[in-house]
């Protein structure tokens, strides 16, 4: 447990800034898509590891997955030493923002701007702004189930009702890695051109009319879910029929998550990057949460199974 949290510490920053990143570089024609490759990745991230390693649990042990994973973020580590700088872009500073080409190996902190404690919680406070909150809320409550709550359900399901091992139980996360892959090819191209439409005909831009695409979303998700469960609350043996619903429901997942994010953005450009580490923050507290109900459920219905 002190392990996860010391993990947890060390992944916040690349986790959090990503929106900030993006923002800054982008335009507002083009900002979902650039968003949606990003919060794709993390949206992958999670059914791509029980997919790869239930391989390696299988065929190498479960110890290896550990190891694996280690060597990744050690190449990562030193491929980022040697070749990221970082950069910061302040308004009104006359700096650029870089160091030298040694800057990288030292220690500092690039920002002119002084340090004050509020800026370690100052992301927190976003909770204030309505247009920031409900989109987080909603994204938050939707990832738990359509993508959090079937990743961890999944091993349960099938490793109980059809007597999966590791491998086995990896290949149905390929439903949900098909269903984020496909709802991102439709949500940010589809969002940016829905939004350079309308501005185009009424000469100025509404980050609110992103929101109508959001209901593609919404009624994907409630399908892939009914899908999921009933289908395989029904089978007697293995079908496809569970994984099909998996991946609706990470298909509408996907395209709110990229809309309700870029909307919250375009509302509140300045503050991208603090709107990257709310939403991550309040999506890792709710699913924190949902898991330790997920789990003791279970633990009580194994309880009662054996009494």
């Amino acid at each position: 447990m002190a392990t996860r949290v010391l993990t947890a510490i060390l992944i916040s920053p690349p986790i959090g800034i990503g929106s900030g990143v993006i923002t800054e570089l982008c335009e507002p024609e083009e900002r979902a898509q650039k968003l949606g490759w990003w919060t794709l990745m993390t949206t992958l991230g999670t059914p791509a590891g029980p997919f790869i390693m239930g391989f390696v649990a299988k065929h190498i042990g479960f110890e290896w997955i550990y190891w694996i994973y280690v060597m990744i973020n050690f190449a990562q580590f030193l491929a980022y030493l040697l070749l990221g700088e970082e950069t910061m872009y302040v308004a009104g500073d006359a700096g650029d923002g870089k160091g030298g080409p040694t800057s990288k190996f030292i220690s500092r902190r690039i920002d002119p701007r002084p340090l004050k404690p509020r800026k370690f919680i100052e992301s927190i406070f976003l909770y204030r702004y309505p247009r920031i909150l409900i989109p987080t809320i909603a994204q938050c409550v939707v990832f738990c189930y359509a993508n959090t709550a079937i990743i961890v359900e999944m091993p349960i399901a099938f490793g109980q009702k059809f007597h999966f091992d590791a491998q086995q139980i990896g290949l149905q996360y390929i439903a949900v890695i098909i269903g984020s892959l496909i709802g991102e090819q439709v949500s940010g191209p589809m969002s940016d051109w829905f939004m350079k439409a309308l501005s185009k005909r009424r000469g100025y831009f509404r980050p609110a009319d992103r929101l109508w695409l959001s209901y593609i979303g919404f009624a994907t998700v409630i399908a892939g879910l009914l899908t999921w469960g009933f289908q395989l609350d029904n089978a007697t043996s293995w079908n496809v029929t569970p994984c099909v619903g998996a991946a609706i429901a990470s298909f509408g997942n996907q395209i709110l998550t990229t809309i309700l994010i870029s909307f919250a953005v375009d509302c509140y450009r300045d503050q991208s990057t603090d709107i990257g580490v709310f939403v991550n923050f309040v999506r890792h507290v709710y699913g924190f949460v949902r898991h330790i109900q997920t789990l003791r459920y279970h633990i009580t219905h194994e309880a009662n199974i054996e009494s």
